[in-house]
């Protein structure tokens, strides 16, 4: 009878390159899924983390009669979310060389008390200040925009700029002055 000698050391070392590769692959999907998540996390959190919302201001426009400023401002939104605009406590005065006259808050034009701008955009409001002045106070107002002076208009005051995840509460907005002539 012939004896036939099997090596046994071929079948181990497959079976240990087996477990040494699939040790290998799992390196691999555990390192491709970490990375994975990283970058998810990064994507996600930087279009949801809120940016802060501002206003520019672009131009005023005098009225006498009745005695009212409008300023238009544009509201810029670098939110993946729109934003909401409210409780505008904004103030305007006039310095004229009789004095300074303050306004009343400025109100949004038209007939909401919110203005929404939307998703990643830029969108123009006005607000209308009104004054409860006297003819007295009219009058000089009047008569310093006729001189080479002017009638200096300084803006300033808070609003609230509020998202769906952020509530900005009372953004402060201004000062800005603006020269008047009267023409």
């Amino acid at each position: 009878m012939k004896s036939v000698y099997i090596s046994q050391e071929p079948l181990l070392a497959t079976a240990y390159d087996s477990e040494e590769e699939k040790n290998r692959q799992r390196k691999q999907i555990a390192a491709s899924m970490c990375c994975g998540f990283g970058i998810m996390l990064f994507l996600l959190l930087f279009f949801l983390i809120p940016r802060r919302p501002f206003a520019h201001f672009n131009s005023s426009t005098v009225y006498f009669n009745p005695y009212r400023v409008v300023q238009s401002y544009t509201v810029y939104n670098y939110n993946m979310y729109s934003l909401s605009l409210s409780d505008f406590d904004m103030t305007l005065s006039a310095e004229t060389a009789q004095g300074t006259f303050q306004s009343v808050n400025g109100t949004l034009l038209g007939d909401s008390d919110t203005f929404t701008v939307p998703r990643n955009s830029k969108k123009d409001m006005s607000l209308v200040y009104y004054w409860d002045s006297s003819s007295e106070q009219l009058q000089a107002v009047h008569s310093q925009c006729a001189t080479s002076q002017g009638v200096v208009y300084t803006t300033s005051g808070t609003m609230n700029m509020a998202t769906p995840i952020t509530n900005f509460h009372d953004v402060s907005v201004g000062p800005w002055e603006t020269i008047f002539f009267c023409t």
